[in-house]
């Protein structure tokens, strides 16, 4: 059984973390860079990071409120931006640099200063970060280190591996598994009966998912006869959901829901609430979302109630400019900026194996320029017999004298023991290994060709 070393507190001090919000690739656009949006923190488009905090009592001056408790602050001397959570940052050569408030100083900004032993970061959460190998790394700072300069420095959660995301003391392992401690422990256990997860979530003693066919389940810890259980129900009326942080959910209207933890003992199931923001929101953190509008919209303390305690929809508020000259827009940072029209998502790609399109759970995907498709649709459609190796993350592809092995992570696959080089190698994406089409059909003596008008890839085993 894995163990998972206890650290300060322990696994449970990790918030949400949800691949389309914490890890979200920084993407061109037609203003610059694409905004995304974190639990406390955001990116606009032209690469500035923002931070919210609570300044409770005080009103921003020329904003229309009563005891607005957040104010925004620029961190200063950070670019190359690719992922947020909370108080820190992931940057595109794969560090991670942290910052601070100093409440007791006057509310003056440290930072922003680099956790000095992290490299190679794929995804970070509140305090953890996930390394391109799968190992989880504890970043914990205490805010008067950051202030008084002492290194922040890393450590390694031993006998973890295997993890695509983390969210509230919650593993999510890339076969769409989910994973915990009990009662903040060393063992993890995996909650049975529960696979196809794309996103996770957790809160206090219970957790959330979303599923692969768009619906949230949720769970909480209850005990029969002495052993510790974990049992996913859904929560009723939430479908068709693209992203889950915290109790926040986003649905692919572009309407923002939530659901809480209860006071009674146990989720709210019957029902979600719906948020408030005045139009259509394309992200969203756990008490926040952003508009299409390019504007900040939160929720919680001091604007409106919780969703716990609310029948009624939430109405949420905009965030503040510092300067009080209107509302922060990430759109282009300005004040009031006008609603950019958004980049048509380009058509999925369509894979045809002789004649017929290729059965796949997932749909195909174009990653760095290349066509990722599910390994065993594949492997299978190709006749190949395909093994996995947990243990070593690695594919095993055979058909009749000719053997494929691909490694998650790395462009060095071989073909028959021959070390080849290919450009993007494969990959876990919201639970599924996706494989790079072009070379494992041609690996096989199959003929592939690629209509860049239709996206369509076509293959020919004949």
């Amino acid at each position: 059984m894995e163990t998972m070393r206890k650290f300060k507190p322990t696994l449970s001090i990790f918030l949400s973390l949800v691949l389309v919000m914490a890890f979200v690739p920084m993407t061109a656009s037609a203003s610059g860079t694409t905004p995304i949006i974190s639990n406390s923190s955001a990116l606009d488009s032209n690469g500035n990071v923002w931070y919210w905090y609570w300044a409770e009592g005080e009103d921003i001056p020329g904003i229309d409120s009563t005891n607005w408790v957040h104010r925004a602050v620029q961190i200063p001397n950070l670019n190359n931006v690719i992922g947020l959570y909370g108080s820190s940052a992931l940057r595109a050569d794969g560090t991670v640099w942290v910052w601070t408030m100093d409440y007791w100083g006057g509310g003056s900004l440290h930072g922003p200063v680099q956790v000095t032993n992290l490299s190679n970061i794929v995804a970070i959460s509140d305090n953890a970060a996930i390394r391109a190998d799968g190992t989880v790394w504890d970043f914990w700072f205490d805010i008067v280190d950051v202030i008084e300069g002492v290194p922040i420095v890393a450590t390694q959660i031993t006998n973890l591996s295997n993890v695509s995301a983390i969210g509230g003391g919650y593993i999510l392992r890339p076969n769409g598994t989910v994973w915990t401690s009990v009662w903040g422990g060393d063992d993890l256990v995996q909650i049975s009966n529960f696979n196809n997860v794309t996103a996770i979530s957790g809160m206090g003693w219970g957790g959330a998912a979303l599923r692969s066919d768009g619906t949230v389940w949720t769970w909480y810890l209850s005990s029969q006869r002495g052993t510790f259980h974990y049992v996913p129900s859904p929560v009723a009326g939430l479908n068709n959901v693209t992203a889950i942080a915290g109790g926040t959910t986003l649905r692919a209207d572009g309407t923002v829901w939530h659901f809480m933890y209860s006071g009674s003992g146990g989720w709210v199931r019957d029902r979600a609430v719906q948020i408030s923001i005045g139009g259509r929101a394309t992200a969203i953190a756990r008490s926040a979302a952003l508009g299409a509008d390019g504007y900040v919209w939160l929720w919680g303390i001091n604007c409106g109630c919780f969703a716990r305690d609310c029948e009624a929809a939430i109405t949420a508020r905009r965030l503040p400019r510092p300067d009080g000259r209107g509302y922060l827009n990430l759109g282009t940072g300005a004040v009031s900026a006008p609603p950019t029209t958004p980049t048509p998502a380009p058509a999925p790609v369509s894979v045809i194996l002789d004649g017929a399109p290729l059965a796949m759970d997932v749909p195909a995907q174009m990653i760095d320029g290349r066509t990722m498709v599910p390994l065993r649709a594949i492997f299978e459609a190709l006749g190949a017999d395909v093994d996995w190796n947990e243990a070593t993350r690695t594919i095993t592809a055979t058909k009749d004298d000719t053997t494929v092995i691909l490694t998650l992570g790395s462009t060095t696959p071989t073909v028959n023991g021959q070390t080849v080089t290919i450009d993007v190698p494969a990959a876990s994406v919201g639970g599924r290994t996706l494989v790079p089409l072009r070379f494992v059909a041609e690996s096989f003596g199959v003929e592939v060709n690629w209509d860049g008008a239709t996206r369509t890839v076509t293959i020919t085993t004949d």
